[in-house]
């Protein structure tokens, strides 16, 4: 892991998904230092009310063992000790932080493995923590318990680092360029920019193992091939919109004739299915990815 020396990876078991309406039933909490794990805590969590039958049922937890466990406020001074200062490594790490943050103040760094997964492997057919764990082929047994949960993020979060260490320092620069002062990964991508100046320039840029079938595996293959946008648009289950149909036209002649398009268009227009129907039909005529990027407060 080179100089992130040290990682605390989280998952917690919750009543519902609202931190403001539910409360956290099970805290998984790994210590990994050096790529090895060092220390373990875990704890369920006595909710204070009876727990859903759905809940139950996916994390396996009984309501016999959160009847007899400590509740939330009596076990905080020990998270807050396991964790310290240390980055919190999870699967939607916002989602956990947010409920711990009921409870107290949490500025710890965090790594998202969802999002990084995001990033450096677009073409796994699932993003889920299960999907990713099976992408890289570590054994997994216990899922939706809050430890097994917590340590299969931090041994996902390992691999990905390790990719990220073998890119070209070239695309690790552009991807700075791009995160620094908006996203966390930032700092994660400046330690695996090191690591990876360290290994020599002028390597592959794209290291990964990418199955040979990927983009097969997420088409659709049931359902209407439209040929044209105007055949697409007449679909009488579309909402006629004449500005939509005219910026998909001139998106298409552009992409066509290799030109630099800019659009200015008002709310309502329907501008994502105006470029990415022409997008698609480019795609499959020239049986070539078409890649999309976008910026969005969302």
């Amino acid at each position: 892991m080179g100089k992130l020396e040290s990682f605390v990876a989280i998952d917690l078991e919750t009543t519902g998904l609202d931190p403001q309406l539910e409360t956290i039933i099970e805290v998984g909490l790994v210590l990994f230092e050096k790529g090895k794990i060092k220390e373990k805590f875990t704890k369920t969590v006595n909710p204070r009310k009876t727990v859903s039958d759905n809940v139950l049922m996916l994390t396996g937890i009984k309501q016999e063992e959160l009847y007899l466990s400590p509740t939330l406020d009596k076990i905080i001074p020990d998270i807050k000790s396991f964790i310290k200062d240390k980055p919190l490594v999870g699967h939607n790490v916002g989602f956990d932080i947010g409920f711990l943050e009921k409870s107290f103040p949490v500025e710890n760094m965090p790594y998202d493995t969802f999002n990084l997964s995001r990033i450096y492997l677009p073409f796994v057919p699932s993003h889920s923590l299960s999907g990713i764990v099976e992408y890289f082929k570590i054994p997994y047994e216990n899922a939706h318990r809050a430890s097994d949960d917590a340590e299969m993020s931090g041994r996902v979060f390992l691999s990905i680092f390790d990719l990220m260490t073998n890119l070209d320092p070239e695309i690790l620069k552009k991807q700075l360029d791009v995160a620094a002062g908006i996203r966390n990964e930032s700092e994660l991508i400046k330690k695996a920019l090191d690591i990876s100046l360290r290994k020599g320039l002028n390597r592959k840029s794209y290291p990964f193992e990418i199955p040979v079938n990927f983009r097969e595996n997420r088409g659709n293959k049931k359902g209407k091939k439209h040929s044209s946008i105007k055949e697409y648009f007449s679909n009488k289950n579309l909402e006629e919109r004449t500005s939509q149909s005219m910026m998909a036209e001139l998106v298409q002649s552009a992409m066509i004739n290799g030109e630099f398009l800019l659009v200015e268009s008002s709310a309502g227009t329907g501008k994502s299915l105006a470029y990415l129907i022409p997008a698609i039909l480019m795609s499959r005529e020239e049986k070539e990815p078409i890649y999309i990027s976008s910026y969005t407060k969302n």
